[in-house]
């Protein structure tokens, strides 16, 4: 249930049911559960190898409720589901028969549905499965559009579309997919050779079809500081450590994030550095003047973090990091009821159930300490 209750806010949720697909018709089938939610279907799942007896883990599939057909089998009436599927170097058109897999047991699998929708049912039985194909019809015609045009990369329309609907685990997805693109986009376009199209086929290239639209620099750091602040909306703190450890990071936004993520998991000496390594690349952006100011009242160097403050405050800001960052300062300056008005201000900037979440829980913790205090 863990990979599940990470990926998606339970808010979202409707109900699963067991599926599989394959690849080709004479490979093994891989086997899993899709759900559905409010805003898409999520495919988790094993191949199947049947010689061995055995099931390993594959990348979990996430597709926009647009991305989807309903339908059955020309040969059988065994319900299936038609849909684009992206893999971080192109797409392919995905059949899953729903409600058929081999034996996957309920071990792992019965933990991951455990909860959601009517899982006390057997998943496969014919009332489950023309239940679901309904619920898909329907939801199809409930769901939020996905806005995209031939220009733009469908990895970042996805990403925009799972975002927006606060569902972290597919959002992150496309993040990681956009990078991996960006990576080989170059190559693509070159046109690979044929000993070096055998790792790309793996990611979804097909040599038969046009590669993605580009993507630009611009739009690679974008998406890099919009990773990384769904990280922290998440509380994925150890990721974000273990990825400040892992690469040099040469954007002060993105290094800000690492850095919170350092203070928060008790390393304030790693992240002062990560603050100052921003300061190093960004001096006059807002989000840098804000950190540094936390980092001074950390100090207890009261006036250097009130002047930095008023590097920002002396514009009106929307932006809900500034605004997040500003009340860590004011926080640790013993100013409690500032900060709670600038969390604040920064949760009314915020989207759907991930964006603020973190904010949220730290104005709710600091109110009940000054409420303690005064006897409330």
């Amino acid at each position: 249930m863990s990979q599940l209750t990470d990926d998606l806010d339970p808010r979202l949720l409707i109900a699963p049911v067991e599926a599989s697909y394959q690849m080709r018709p004479n490979e093994d089938p891989v086997n899993g559960i899709l759900i559905l939610s409010r805003v898409g279907l999520h495919f988790y799942g094993k191949s199947f190898n049947a010689r061995r007896k055995t099931f390993t883990d594959v990348p979990p599939e996430h597709m926009p409720l647009a991305d989807i057909q309903v339908g059955s089998s020309t040969w059988t009436s065994t319900p299936i589901i038609t849909a684009t599927v992206y893999q971080p170097l192109g797409k392919l058109t995905r059949t899953y028969n729903v409600g058929y897999t081999k034996a996957i047991g309920r071990g792992s699998m019965g933990k991951l549905i455990a909860g959601v929708g009517n899982a006390s049912k057997h998943l496969s039985t014919d009332e489950s499965r023309g239940g679901f194909i309904s619920s898909v019809a329907q939801m199809k015609k409930q769901a939020p559009s996905l806005s995209a045009t031939s220009k733009l990369n469908p990895h970042i329309a996805r990403l925009r579309y799972f975002a927006d609907a606060s569902a972290l685990g597919p959002a992150i997805r496309f993040t990681d997919m956009v990078l991996r693109y960006a990576e080989k986009q170059e190559l693509i376009a070159r046109g690979p050779s044929f000993s070096e199209r055998g790792p790309l086929k793996e990611e979804g290239y097909n040599k038969n079809e046009p590669p993605l639209p580009p993507l630009s620099p611009e739009d690679v750091i974008s998406v890099k500081r919009q990773r990384a602040w769904l990280l922290f909306e998440g509380q994925r703190y150890r990721t974000l450590v273990e990825e400040s450890q892992k690469q040099t990071e040469r954007d002060a936004e993105v290094s800000l994030v690492y850095a919170i993520a350092h203070i928060i998991m008790g390393n304030r000496t790693k992240g002062f550095s990560l603050i100052q390594k921003a300061q190093q690349l960004e001096p006059d952006k807002p989000e840098v003047h804000a950190a540094t100011a936390w980092l001074l009242a950390m100090q207890g160097k009261e006036a250097e973090a009130r002047a930095e403050m008023a590097q920002v405050q002396q514009h009106t800001t929307d932006n809900r990091q500034v605004l997040f960052l500003l009340g860590c300062a004011s926080e640790f300056l013993g100013e409690h009821d500032v900060a709670i008005e600038q969390y604040f201000a920064s949760v009314a900037q915020a989207k759907g159930y991930i964006e603020g979440a973190n904010v949220t829980q730290r104005v709710i913790s600091l109110a009940h300490v000054l409420d303690a205090q005064r006897g409330l």
